[in-house]
């Protein structure tokens, strides 16, 4: 169902026959929580004068609750409420910041989808070392409320000196925002310095600064080879923990 929506700009043509109405300058619209603000909008509406749609060009700004997004172009829905940001689009909500392809929400709901994802967590580091997590994915669900979002398709995350690549990953955060913990899932592969390990699951504590690689885990540091049931290593240490280990060794060649 169609919902009152509130339009103001500096000028305004209408196409009576099209059914659409041209705001330009300071175009601003408003439809319950969320306020879009840019250079143009085009506003379609019904023969009962019910704005059905609403497009948006030129520096397009998005604001529902603490969700700030923007681009060059947006499509509005005015019977759905979903709002798709094309043209560079980004979007910040709580502690993350993520751009893409494309940026799809609804309105009033907590959950926003992008394409070919590239996302900063932003205070996801120990005391004293400031490395924000950045992850790279096909697509990115966040979910507001419940303080999690998930990256699917070559999933690629990066802190500091850390690499992991994954199939899926989920992020947890705190009711400040603050990343607590981040699961990678599926073919997962983790390297730091001479240090390598791969499995099946990978569970890290941005606090400890602790990757736990679980699932047929192996293991490599330098030359050593190393097979258990799970792999333990510590972001920015020399040292590897292995549960359950078998350990083939690679000695230097004699001269």
């Amino acid at each position: 169902m169609s919902r009152p929506v509130d339009v103001s700009a500096d000028k305004l043509e209408i196409l009576g026959k099209q059914n659409r109405a041209i705001y330009s300058g300071r175009a601003k619209a408003v439809r319950d929580t969320t306020t879009i603000t840019c250079d143009k909008l085009v506003v379609h509406y019904s023969s009962k004068q019910e704005v059905t749609r609403i497009e948006a060009f030129g520096q397009v700004r998005v604001l529902d609750g603490d969700l700030r997004a923007q681009g060059d172009q947006a499509d509005f829905d005015n019977a759905s409420g979903v709002l798709t940001l094309t043209g560079s689009p980004e979007a910040h909500q709580g502690g993350s910041h993520v751009s893409g392809s494309k940026v799809v929400f609804t309105t009033g709901s907590d959950v926003i989808d992008v394409d070919d994802a590239r996302t900063v967590v932003e205070g996801a580091s120990a005391p004293g070392t400031p490395a924000p997590v950045r992850i790279d994915a096909r697509a990115l669900r966040i979910f507001g409320q419940a303080n999690q979002a998930v990256w699917t398709g070559q999933v690629k995350a990066h802190r500091g000196t850390l690499d992991v690549t994954s199939a899926r990953a989920v992020a947890s955060y705190g009711p400040d925002h603050q990343l607590t913990h981040l699961l990678a899932q599926g073919d997962v592969e983790a390297a730091e310095a001479d240090r390598w390990a791969r499995g099946e699951r990978a569970d890290f504590d941005p606090k400890t600064e602790q990757l736990v690689v679980t699932g047929h885990p192996e293991a490599k540091q330098g030359k050593n080879h190393l097979r258990g049931s799970k792999v333990v290593f510590t972001q920015g240490k020399d040292k590897l923990e292995v549960e359950n280990p078998v350990t083939h060794y690679h000695p230097e060649p004699k001269k």
